[in-house]
């Protein structure tokens, strides 16, 4: 569906999966299956609560004095939650990715599946039938454990036979998984996966015609997909991500809607290591992810390979679902475990791969910010505040390993990082401080408006 479609008599209806709600003065749409949420405003409520109606219909009940809108911000508002799956219609049909073309099935590379799982019996059946429902065969799937102990070894086994198991014997984190998985995979190519997403049917021929139409594929490392939350299908997660120096790493364009406005989107600076395909000589070239990390693994994995004269292709219509913060192996958003690594790895991500001004800029940053985030928990008479002193502490004793990494990689300029940074499209999030997508007035104007 085009925007200029809206005027052709389609009848839109709200979608059966949401409903609006208001929770302490915020409206929300409300997907009661899955538990999503997405933010609104009075005009995306009244819009819902209106239907069914045509276009004409819709442009008549806003033409009051008190809700006016343009036709063309109207014709806007209605477009994204169209193409967001909060409203539907009955003249087009969803919108599905295009059959993959250009994929040779004599030719193609062998593609090595490796899921990494800890303690994921809600996820592993619908991410294990997801892959094995592709429209292109994969060569072997290996299930890499850390320890689980809710029985997703002894399901796997039970129920799914063409699975390699590789038990580790304790929580190697995510890092430590993956080099686990992959040392045991023979594939070209090395599908990576957390347990906790599900893939559209076409999604790994997708990305494989993303790699087949490359001019050159000597200089790629792998295929991006494009990621949406699970809970909110018509939203994005991330397609590549960027580290700033200041804040938390964040997912390229999350909470966005696919309106049409990534089909020139080529290339990203990184990967999403939650569903990436990666080439087995650039996976050889670059070398296995640093178990030192646990967040921001996939950024440094990149940035390597960036100082090798490597690249990603991104392949928009490859199509995966995340169930975003349910991964069980760190805990919940706000866990004292996972400031903990998030502190400690982000600090240590600028001190492996920096230098100069630029390592400086970004540490002394990065320690305001954790600096502020203690004397905030000290203020609520917190013990959190540990957490930050603990992950320094870490970091400290995890210095001699890391200049010793550095004496061994190629040595990053000025330029080498400014050049990093220029590969990443613009930094663009809509969501709010739950990390919860936005649809409202404010957003329609900033964003998608200028589409």
């Amino acid at each position: 569906m085009k925007i200029s479609d809206i005027e052709k008599g389609a009848v839109f209806h709200p979608s059966p999966d949401y409903q609006v709600i208001e929770r302490n003065g915020t409206i929300y749409f409300w997907n009661e299956a899955t538990g999503g949420f997405v933010e609104t405003d009075k005009i995306g409520r009244k819009i819902f609560r209106r239907l069914p109606a045509d276009w004409q219909q819709i442009r008549a009940r806003f033409n009051a004095p008190d809700m006016y809108l343009s036709e063309f911000l109207l014709k806007q508002y209605l477009f994204v939650l169209r193409k967001s799956n909060i409203i539907i219609d009955q003249a087009f049909e969803p919108e599905q990715a295009a059959p993959g073309e250009g994929v040779s099935v004599s030719g193609m590379p062998r593609v090595s599946c490796v899921i990494v799982t800890f303690n994921s019996m809600r996820f592993i059946k619908a991410n294990l039938d997801s892959l094995f429902s592709q429209t292109v065969g994969i060569h072997e799937v290996i299930v890499s454990d850390n320890g689980s102990t809710d029985g997703t070894l002894d399901f796997v086994s039970r129920h799914y036979a063409r699975v390699r198991l590789v038990i580790n014997k304790r929580n190697l984190l995510y890092t430590g998984g993956v080099n686990a998985g992959v040392r045991q995979a023979s594939g070209e190519m090395i599908l990576i996966l957390n347990d906790d997403v599900v893939l559209e049917k076409d999604c790994v021929e997708m990305m494989l015609k993303r790699l087949d139409n490359a001019k050159d594929q000597n200089d790629v490392a792998g295929v991006v997909p494009q990621i949406r939350l699970n809970k909110t299908r018509g939203f994005v997660n991330g397609i590549g991500n960027i580290v700033r120096n200041h804040g938390w790493g964040r997912d390229n364009f999350f909470g966005v809607v696919d309106v049409g406005q990534f089909k020139d989107l080529k290339t990203t600076a990184s990967a999403c290591f939650a569903a990436v395909l990666v080439r087995r000589e650039a996976w050889e070239k670059v070398g296995e992810m640093d178990e030192g990390f646990h967040f921001y693994d996939d950024v440094d994995w990149s940035f390597r390979a960036h100082m090798r004269g490597l690249r990603w292709l991104i392949a928009t219509k490859a199509l995966v679902y995340h169930e975003f913060g349910g991964h069980e192996s760190v805990g919940t958003e706000l866990s004292g475990r996972k400031i903990t690594l998030v502190v400690k790895s982000r600090q240590r991500y600028v001190l492996k791969n920096f230098s100069g001004r630029i390592k400086f800029s970004f540490f002394r940053n990065y320690l305001r910010e954790d600096l502020r985030g203690m004397a905030h928990f000290i203020r609520q008479g917190k013990l959190t505040f540990f957490r930050y002193l603990w992950a320094y502490v870490r970091l400290l004793a995890e210095l001699p390993g890391i200049w010793m990494q550095r004496l061994r990689q190629p040595r990053a300029s000025r330029e080498d990082i400014y050049a990093f940074d220029r590969k990443n499209p613009p930094l663009v999030v809509m969501a709010n401080h739950f990390n919860q997508p936005v649809v409202n007035v404010g957003v329609i104007r900033s964003y998608y408006y200028f589409l």
